[in-house]
């Protein structure tokens, strides 16, 4: 029986991404799809490639030595794919985006869902990394257009930086603490105190910019060893501390887990943009089309904010 390529794309995406929902996120597709073209990728190999556990997906003994071939299978496809649209003399219908998993307003799976609804005919691959990985991937080529928290005014060079939304930083509070009395907390309030970070590794810049205006301000900062919200709900509970997290400006406050009260900060001192970037010159249809959609569909949630207000 014939290997299809787009089951073995599939079983690569698990494979590298060690989970299906991983997997599911890079390639713009619902779990239960990515699940299903792997069982009929080992229905026509005749073993089984990968193995579920409580933390994601292995591979199994096939999986490992069909490894290879699979890398092999896709990248010939691709490169016949180039191949072809060259001699064409077309425009590629790939794109290739790279999102942060842990931050960013929920506008940016509105901006997903709306390009592969408007262009089913792309490849739409998504890769999930931190910022410093996905700026080198972006240089190397081996991504088009990255989706991220970024500081306008520190562009690395090479790239072009297009905001989308502004982000606005606003604190969770335990409920049993002091602070939970101000509806909107004055900075006043904060000098003395210690609030949590996602740890710096996810978006250095963002959260270095970050702790050094806090610090600036007379606020002991604290990070979190890991970026899971999980993992700062926690550690924010049990030191009975305000953790800090983002909103998009077209969103009323951010959302409070249980035994947490969402407050904004006077004045939002704390702010960052939502931004999609790519390389300078570097025009091809695909990214063109990307950018003008995700603008549209920023600019839509910001008026429907303002309309609801």
């Amino acid at each position: 029986m014939p290997i299809e390529a787009v089951l073995v794309r599939s079983f690569l995406a698990v494979a590298e991404e060690k989970s299906f929902s991983g997997a599911a996120r890079r390639l713009g597709l619902q779990q239960p799809h990515v699940s299903q073209r792997v069982r009929k990728l080992e229905g026509q190999l005749g073993f089984a490639v990968l193995a579920r556990t409580p933390h994601g997906a292995e591979l199994t003994r096939g999986g490992e030595e069909f490894l290879p071939f699979a890398r092999n299978i896709v990248s010939s496809v691709e490169d016949a794919q180039k191949f072809a649209q060259a001699f064409r003399g077309d425009d590629r219908v790939h794109l290739r985006l790279g999102t942060l998993d842990h931050a960013g307003p929920s506008v940016r799976d509105d901006i997903v869902k709306a390009y592969i609804d408007a262009n089913p005919e792309c490849d739409f691959d998504i890769s999930v990394a931190q910022s410093p990985d996905l700026y080198e991937k972006l240089r190397s080529g081996r991504l088009d257009v990255i989706l991220l928290l970024a500081n306008p005014q520190r562009v690395p060079s090479g790239l072009r930086m297009k905001p989308l939304l502004n982000m606005i930083g606003d604190l969770l509070i335990p409920e049993e603490s002091l602070l939970a009395r101000y509806p909107v907390i004055p900075l006043e309030a904060l000098r003395g105190e210690s609030i949590l970070l996602s740890p710096g590794t996810t978006c250095p810049d963002v959260v270095d910019d970050l702790d050094k205006q806090l610090r600036s301000l007379g606020i002991v900062t604290r990070h979190s060893p890991e970026a899971n919200r999980r993992t700062l709900v926690h550690l924010a509970r049990v030191k009975n501390m305000p953790l800090f997290g983002w909103r998009g400006s077209h969103e009323d406050i951010i959302r409070a887990p249980k035994g947490f009260l969402a407050r904004r900060v006077a004045g939002d001192p704390f702010r960052v943009s939502f931004s999609a970037a790519h390389i300078e010159g570097r025009e091809i249809r695909t990214v063109k089309a990307f950018l003008k959609l995700a603008g549209s569909v920023a600019a839509t949630a910001q008026l429907r904010s303002y309309a609801a207000a």
